[in-house]
């Protein structure tokens, strides 16, 4: 009777544990899953904001680029997604590339940006009249300095021969806080 009386301690010991574990992972999961379904639809609301706040600008003025600021703010280890708007002011199509180039730093050093920019690197084209709307992503790595940077946001056209000839710019600064 002793023996049984153990083996059933046991098993009821054995359930319990098995009842919060599952009971665990399933509030977990449900935690999981809240946290992506709202970053998914902030991102996505956020992005159509961009494009709104983009389409809206190239539409009142007569510029070949948008870019949002001269001066963008950004933590270590954060990043920021950035609207852009080109509009083709040719007589033809523009084959573009976008370039970022960098300038120099508060000290007036030449400085490397290593991955600091996300963007599509190949070539687009759009037609005589028409704009594009796109995405810039700026991550800053943490190991960055704090300080400011200066920066040229370049369209560089591809229609033409090498080398390609910049179709528009536009300097900025990248202020790393830390």
């Amino acid at each position: 009777m002793y023996k049984n009386k153990r083996a059933i301690e046991m098993a009821v010991s054995i359930l319990v544990i098995v009842i919060i574990a599952l009971t665990i992972l399933g509030i977990e999961l449900i935690f999981t899953r809240k946290i992506f379904t709202g970053f998914e639809e902030n991102f996505f609301t956020i992005n159509e904001q961009l494009k709104e706040e983009v389409e809206e600008y190239m539409l009142q003025n007569d510029v070949k680029l948008y870019f949002p600021s001269t001066e963008i703010k950004i933590s270590k280890g954060s990043s920021e997604i950035l609207g852009i708007g080109i509009k083709n002011k040719n007589d033809k199509d523009l084959r573009y590339k976008i370039a970022i180039r960098a300038g120099k730093d508060q000290n007036g050093n030449p400085f490397v940006m290593d991955n600091w920019f996300q963007f599509i690197y190949e070539e687009r084209s759009i037609p005589s009249g028409g704009n594009q709307i796109g995405h810039i992503k700026l991550r800053m790595p943490k190991d960055v300095p704090a300080g400011s940077y200066s920066l040229t946001l370049e369209i560089l056209d591809t229609s033409q021969l090498p080398p390609e000839d910049i179709y528009a710019f536009k300097d900025f600064f990248v202020v790393v806080l830390s």
